[in-house]
């Protein structure tokens, strides 16, 4: 029998849509029979991807191993603007859907660097001791809201149609894609909102390594080792 308090490292597990990131932990903790899990570089409920999960002892070496550029690809669609600034808030405005195609292309290089940026609304960032978050859905306006700096690496904007496109990014920890968008649609003065994210890389883990809920199920259930490509061992 196989007893996974022995384990110790970083599960490159993909979350899914619909679930939040301490959900895909407690569940991990549940499932493993584990107390010490944690996880590294929290996704919003609508964002899919990899969420790196430390089991015992990799709960301490999450931060330092986790070092490095996210990756994330995003879905875009014009014509409307959320409180949130994704496809699971309250539409505030609706207007015009039509891309200037040639203008967006334009300006995305300059979105491409070192920079501060806004921290959105609906965020668990806090401020004064309370997260930003819980403020909004109280219908209260923070107005100074704390700026971090970010790093944009690369940014790619493809598959580029009438009202919508998808696009790349490489960036720092810390980033919101969200507000990346909403800064860009400021920038051509059209209401945008980005309806799908998925996280491709976070420093050393890939998605094409990772594991889903699912498929990690299905291997406690048969007692079987937990190793391969979606399990790192940093004490190895």
């Amino acid at each position: 029998m196989i007893f996974y308090s022995d384990y110790h490292g970083i599960i490159n597990l993909y979350k899914p849509v619909g679930v939040s990131s301490t959900d895909c932990t407690n569940w991990v903790k549940r499932l493993l029979c584990i107390k010490k899990v944690g996880h590294g570089g929290t996704l919003d409920p609508f964002a899919e991807g990899i969420l790196p999960i430390g089991i015992n002892k990799g709960t301490k070496l999450l931060e330092s191993y986790l070092q490095g550029s996210k990756s994330y690809i995003g879905h875009v669609t014009a014509g409307y603007k959320t409180d949130t600034l994704d496809s699971e808030g309250k539409i505030l405005e609706i207007g015009d859907s039509k891309i200037n195609q040639a203008h967006l292309l334009s300006i995305q290089s300059k979105f491409i660097g070192t920079f501060f940026q806004d921290t959105p609304a609906f965020s668990a960032r806090k401020v004064k001791g309370k997260r930003l978050y819980k403020s909004a859905r109280e219908g209260i306006e923070v107005k100074d809201r704390p700026k971090r700096e970010v790093t944009i690496f690369s940014l790619e904007i493809r598959d580029l149609r009438e009202s919508s496109f998808t696009i790349e990014v490489e960036c720092s920890k810390g980033t919101y894609i969200r507000q990346l968008v909403a800064d860009i649609a400021k920038e051509i003065n059209l209401n945008m909102t980005l309806d799908r994210l998925i996280r491709t890389k976070v420093a050393k883990l890939e998605v094409e390594n990772s594991i889903y809920h699912w498929d990690l199920l299905r291997l406690i259930q048969n007692n079987e080792t937990i190793d391969g490509q979606y399990f790192k061992t940093p004490f190895a």
